[in-house]
């Protein structure tokens, strides 16, 4: 039960520093996939499209074309209660510079697979397929939520994880 998720129990961060393409993909490229857990890909719109298990959220259109560091954050928390399902809830935000292009909280979030063995592919989907044309930098995965401007989460501020990427 507590294994429904990836990376971790009750939270992750993915973060990575990336330069996009300078123009909109012909077809979708990937920055990041685990089979049947969650993929965030570019899509021909110039938009990122984020899956998670079976929920689907789009940015809104990205400036493409600068050969600029941009500093990439999914954080994502998930709250399931077998006692109390009135508290069960999911908040996910997608950062890109320091703003949130997705953010979203729900009641009842869907549950994930079971198998979690899925390894974690940067660029590509697991098959090859929909080759990401940019640059993706050194990728960090992190098993808790992490939060911007909480003074009760010491540590754990995407400030934090922001530091990281784009040296």
């Amino acid at each position: 039960d507590s294994m429904r998720r990836t990376p971790g129990f009750g939270g992750f961060t993915f973060a990575v520093d990336l330069e996009f393409p300078h123009k909109a993909p012909v077809t979708g490229q990937m920055l990041a996939n685990q089979a049947a857990q969650w993929s965030l890909k570019l899509t021909p719109d110039a938009t990122l499209k984020l899956t998670l298990n079976d929920e689907t959220f789009e940015s809104a259109k990205l400036p493409l074309g600068s050969t600029l560091c941009n500093k990439l954050v999914l954080t994502t928390y998930y709250l399931r209660s077998k006692l109390n399902a009135e508290i069960d809830k999911s908040i996910v935000t997608l950062w890109l510079n320091g703003k949130p292009v997705i953010d979203v909280s729900q009641p009842s979030p869907a549950e994930f697979p079971a198998d979690i063995q899925q390894p974690t592919y940067l660029g590509q989907n697991p098959e090859g397929g929909e080759l990401f044309e940019g640059r993706l930098g050194k990728p960090y995965l992190f098993n808790e939520f992490y939060y911007r401007d909480d003074p009760w989460q010491v540590g754990r501020d995407i400030a934090r994880i922001e530091n990281l990427l784009c040296q």
